[in-house]
């Protein structure tokens, strides 16, 4: 089965001729059916194939990135499909691909993988180069003196990169666990600086969870939230007090903290975007770097 031949194709054969027709190119090109798929799955127009629905609908914010980076605009501005009687080349790569999805009868989603898969693996690379960069370059800015290990966007088990450190005791004082959430944070306030709202995932998610946690000790353990006032509720639970107004209070303040730290990280990002791109664009060159590497993009 050729992939020209499903009825899916020919639909986003007049998208791809829409976008086309709107910028002015005269071949249809990779790019024209990137945009087509999307707008064909904001539109629900794919219910008769749900595993390509599916498929899109799974990459389509990295998508809607990669169109932006394209300079499509307002993406959702086409409304209609191109009649099938206008008339574009086909470009080279754009022929190879159609011709390689000539496969199986799923030919359609390996045809849209072999258009999208290249600018995603490399925007998601892009992705956890500018996360890892932030969560770096905030550290050094908030505490020089904590040693960095090494910075990587490899994949190490389940995480995509990190940034380790030569963690020393901890202070345990007001300033030293807001400097920690900045920190902890500072990974997607990047990530969402660089690629926008859209960009926003949850390979933060144990990032998040370990600042929910440190926000928790700061306002409940140590008693170091100013507005909560120096009350520790462990010290209540011994008493056998285990809920009540002032653990809604305890509550409200956590999700209080962690917004007023990632306003104060954006801050941190934007002032310093300079920095945080270097060590970005240090990530994607080495893939692994060293804190003496990062150090010297930093301080430059």
């Amino acid at each position: 089965m050729s992939v020209a031949d499903i009825k899916e194709f020919s639909l986003l054969v007049g998208f791809a001729k829409a976008f086309a027709t709107r910028k002015g190119d005269t071949t249809l090109q990779p790019r024209h059916f990137v945009a087509a798929l999307w707008l064909a799955g904001r539109k629900g127009l794919l219910k008769a194939a749900p595993t390509l629905e599916a498929h899109i609908k799974a990459h389509g914010d990295a998508i809607a990135v990669l169109l932006r980076e394209a300079d499509f605009g307002d993406i959702e501005s086409v409304c209609e499909p191109v009649s099938p009687d206008v008339k574009l080349t086909l470009d080279e790569t754009l022929k190879a691909f159609i011709t390689q999805a000539n496969l199986k009868d799923d030919s359609l989603i390996e045809f849209v993988d072999q258009l999208v898969r290249p600018g995603l693996q490399l925007n998601n690379l892009e992705s956890v180069a500018y996360h890892e960069a932030g969560h770096a370059v905030v550290s050094l800015l908030l505490r020089p003196e904590i040693r960095l290990g090494r910075a990587t966007i490899e994949q190490e088990g389940n995480a995509a990169g990190s940034v380790s450190f030569v963690e020393r005791e901890p202070r345990a004082s007001q300033e030293d666990f807001l400097e920690r959430l900045c920190i902890a944070i500072a990974g997607q306030v990047s990530q969402v600086r660089k690629f926008g709202a859209g960009a926003a995932d949850a390979g933060a998610i144990s990032d998040f969870r370990n600042a929910t946690l440190v926000a928790w000790d700061y306002i409940t353990r140590f008693g170091l939230d100013p507005q909560f006032g120096p009350v520790i509720l462990d010290a209540l639970k011994e008493r056998e007090v285990t809920s009540g107004w002032i653990f809604d209070e305890a509550q409200r303040r956590l999700q209080a903290v962690l917004k007023e730290a990632q306003a104060k990280t954006a801050v941190i990002v934007d002032t310093h975007w300079d920095k945080v791109e270097r060590v970005a664009q240090l990530l994607l060159e080495k893939k692994s770097v060293s804190e003496e590497e990062i150090r010297c993009v930093v301080i430059l």
